[in-house]
């Protein structure tokens, strides 16, 4: 009876995407992605505008790269995720996911492949909801390591530090 009433309301969103406007070029790819797990999530206006399927492919990436344990917080894992959006949007940093992502010195799991694990349905939550809502920081915290930089911390938690 359950499988029923969800197959029934997949089905129903299915449709419902079908006649509602797209603004964000990855909406369709992150519908596609997300039917195929039992899910349908259709984005009207999303937090990130300009993205595309590669961006929500490498943000989903590399929040599962570097905050995807099991052990780790999701307060953790979205933290990863916003920096990486804050630092898209910050003028000190390349303006793509993969340009952030690949930027020397930066992101260690994102330049020594730890990044082409498949991630977990955690992590692609996460980036769906993020590009959606937006990051959880404030757009000035762009520093995510297991040791402090900038001008001060934020927060802290899970042995990780997201800094401003």
């Amino acid at each position: 009876m359950l499988k029923a009433k969800i197959t029934t309301f997949v089905l129903l969103l299915a449709i419902l995407t079908t006649l509602l406007p797209v603004h964000c070029s990855a909406s369709k790819e992150l519908a596609k992605h997300e039917k195929g797990k039992g899910e349908a999530n259709v984005v009207i206006e999303p937090y990130f505008k300009d993205c595309t399927y590669e961006d929500y492919y490498l943000l989903a990436h590399i929040i599962n790269a570097e905050a995807g344990s099991s052990y780790v917080s999701e307060q953790c894992a979205y933290g990863v995720g916003s920096v990486v959006l804050n630092r898209v949007k910050d003028k000190r940093f390349p303006n793509t996911v993969k340009e952030v992502l690949y930027q020397p010195g930066q992101y260690y799991n994102g330049w020594k492949g730890n990044i082409t694990k498949e991630p977990n349905e955690r992590s692609w939550r996460i980036a769906s909801d993020l590009i959606n809502n937006g990051p959880i920081f404030p757009e000035n915290v762009v520093w995510q390591a297991n040791f402090t930089q900038g001008r001060g911390v934020y927060l802290y938690t899970d042995t990780m530090y997201f800094c401003y």
